[in-house]
């Protein structure tokens, strides 16, 4: 969802302070909830993130059982049958297309022409996005995967996904998170990908006081999560603690953030060896 406001919608007095600069882009953090975001003076984003999606190829036999596996989480707290998905941000229509045996029915959103296609191929229904603008859309199951960090304004795209959800209405959400906001926005092929960023305690708060109560909550060394939650009546409207002074000395250190980096990515190689064994095992 594209906004042309700059920052997010709940701490917009609060101060923001400029993390990197890297010729027209800079990216900028909130002291109130570390809610990370980039700003362009250029067209370029738009390009870079329209030539991004045409580059996707198809979904992986790992997306595939994976979201096989979410739809077998979701099953445990309630019946699929008469319910409807929509995943925001579809792509190529696949995941959509294995949910319709679930599912009473499914539709999707994507921005991109050529995805778009691939979907309609598969006879999915897709959605245009002007009709977040109206107050008649509505579904039970919302899916979005690697979706939000090709989104403007984090918090206002996440408001007008929830108010769509139905009560009692389930929130999947798979994608990445940067809880020491490694240092890599120097890196062409980052700031050509990546407009806002959301962190693990910016993730849980904004779910939290949208009325997302969190059933599954698993965030991984890879820096992705996966996140499944339920619309209730019960919005906390609670305000994150302001960034200490030692942790912004952290954020600015080159040295810190390379080193959380990598050894998260170290982790992440072992994670996955030891599930590739006990998978064997079984």
């Amino acid at each position: 969802m594209i906004s042309n406001k700059n920052n997010h919608t709940f701490c917009i007095n609060a101060k923001q302070l400029e993390i990197q600069r890297v010729n027209d882009i800079k990216w900028m953090m909130c002291e109130n909830c570390s809610l990370i975001y980039s700003l362009s003076v250029s067209e370029k984003k738009k390009q870079l993130k329209y030539e991004q999606f045409d580059k996707f190829g198809e979904v992986s036999m790992t997306g595939i059982n994976e979201f096989k596996s979410i739809i077998e989480i979701l099953k445990r707290y309630t019946k699929l049958d008469n319910l409807t998905l929509f995943d925001f941000g579809c792509g190529d229509g696949s995941f959509l297309k294995i949910a319709e045996s679930n599912f009473k029915d499914v539709f999707g959103l994507e921005p991109n022409k050529f995805l778009r296609e691939r979907s309609l191929e598969k006879k999915i229904k897709i959605i245009d996005e002007k009709i977040f603008e109206t107050k008649s859309f509505n579904y039970d199951v919302l899916f979005t995967r690697n979706t939000f960090p090709f989104v403007e304004n984090f918090s206002e795209s996440l408001n007008k996904l929830i108010d769509s959800l139905t009560p009692d209405g389930y929130f999947i959400w798979r994608d990445k998170f940067w809880d020491f906001f490694p240092k890599k926005y120097s890196d062409a092929v980052f700031s050509n990908t990546f407009s806002s960023l959301p962190i693990k305690s910016t993730i849980k708060h904004y779910l939290k006081i949208n009325g997302i109560e969190l059933l599954v909550s698993r965030f991984y060394f890879d820096d992705s999560f996966l996140i499944i939650g339920r619309k209730t009546h019960a919005i906390e409207y609670k305000s994150l603690n302001k960034i200490s002074f030692l942790k912004k000395i952290f954020v600015n250190s080159i040295f810190f953030c390379s080193f959380i980096s990598i050894l998260r990515s170290l982790l992440n190689k072992v994670y996955v060896s030891l599930r590739s064994i006990k998978n064997l095992i079984q």
